[in-house]
């Protein structure tokens, strides 16, 4: 079985999901317990395969709040987690810009050198021809 690829984002959207259904839960949906333990574990399976130390810390609090859903869940320090985790990898990643220069920086040069091969190509091919037919007279 292949683990997915992690994403941070999705990461923060299970977290923020697991928070607001945690608040409904306590407001009267004692059901919705489960919403939020399935919401954990996305944030966990969305980071485990780069990140496996923070899924694990997101796992804790998951097993913590099945054991006990009176439990405080640090939702908001773990989305601040997940999106320092993401600031650093866009700073590692991110490619400079490349600027390729060149007569193909303008198409529509290109496309009129193409054009004036192609017509110089026909105008050969002409002249061939006359030859040709001047040969046989």
């Amino acid at each position: 079985m292949q683990m997915r690829p992690t994403c941070l984002d999705c990461v923060r959207k299970h977290l923020a999901q697991a928070s607001i259904l945690h608040t409904e839960m306590v407001t009267g949906y004692p059901h919705f317990k489960w919403y939020v333990i399935g919401q954990l574990a996305e944030a966990e399976a969305e980071c485990v395969t780069d990140y496996p130390e923070f899924a694990n810390t997101i796992r804790e609090y998951r097993k913590e709040f099945e054991a006990d859903e009176s439990c405080k869940l640090p939702y908001e320090q773990l989305i601040i987690d997940a999106t320092e985790l993401d600031d650093a990898v866009e700073e590692v990643v991110e490619p400079p810009t490349v600027r390729i220069t060149g007569y193909m920086d303008n198409v529509d040069d290109y496309i009129h050198e193409l054009d004036d091969a192609d017509e110089a190509e026909a105008v050969k091919l002409a002249a061939a021809s006359r030859a040709r037919e001047e040969a046989k007279d």
